[in-house]
């Protein structure tokens, strides 16, 4: 919103401007061009690159009306009603197999229903996401020839497990050293939302 006010306010200012000293009206089209692409490029390093929580939740915090980013905020100090409340928002609002598989396993795990989440993730098990879940499960439970028998396709997710098995043994040393492995390798939103995953284990 803030944003569309914003393009609104330069687009009197340089109406203004092109009445009053004569600029060409290409002039003006290629500056919200450039306008464009500057802020498409921001949004693009805030999500996909930076390793740093604050500037993304500040981020989220200004478009906290999409209701995937509302997800996102309840994850640093929301409670678990919270954030059950935010996922059923983002299952009413995407229908898609991938976002109904996802978020309902999240939904489950979240709740520590096991098998709920086995059930919600079938769909997509197949994938990257679901091979990950379905390690993020078992590891949950110490399961430890289990979690390390999926397919693991980004860098931050085996150290992750490694974490999640590391905790759930009482191995501080280890869970430490693969807690930052996981975090070196994840970048923007999902460095933001293992960072608060790590915060709430480390809280119990």
């Amino acid at each position: 919103m803030t944003y569309t006010i914003g393009i609104i306010i330069f687009s009197v200012i340089a109406g203004i401007l092109m009445a009053v000293f004569s600029i060409p009206f290409w002039f003006f089209v290629v500056t919200i061009l450039i306008i464009g692409l500057i802020r498409l490029a921001y949004i693009f390093f805030i999500l996909y690159y930076i390793q740093n929580p604050k500037l993304i939740q500040g981020y989220l915090k200004s478009n906290k009306r999409h209701t995937l980013y509302a997800y996102a905020l309840t994850l640093p100090n929301g409670s678990k009603s919270e954030q059950i409340q935010a996922i059923d928002k983002i299952l009413a609002k995407y229908p898609s197999p991938l976002m109904q598989a996802t978020y309902g396993a999240n939904r489950a795990i979240l709740q520590m229903d096991f098998e709920a989440a086995k059930k919600a993730i079938e769909p997509i098990k197949d994938q990257p996401l679901g091979q990950y879940t379905l390690a993020l499960i078992q590891a949950f439970q110490g399961n430890q020839n289990d979690a390390n028998s999926f397919r693991l396709s980004k860098k931050w997710m085996k150290p992750l497990i490694e974490a999640v098995l590391a905790f759930q043994d009482g191995d501080r040393i280890r869970y430490e050293e693969f807690r930052e492995e996981a975090l070196k390798h994840a970048r923007g939103i999902q460095h933001y939302t293992i960072y608060h995953f790590f915060l709430r284990i480390g809280e119990q």
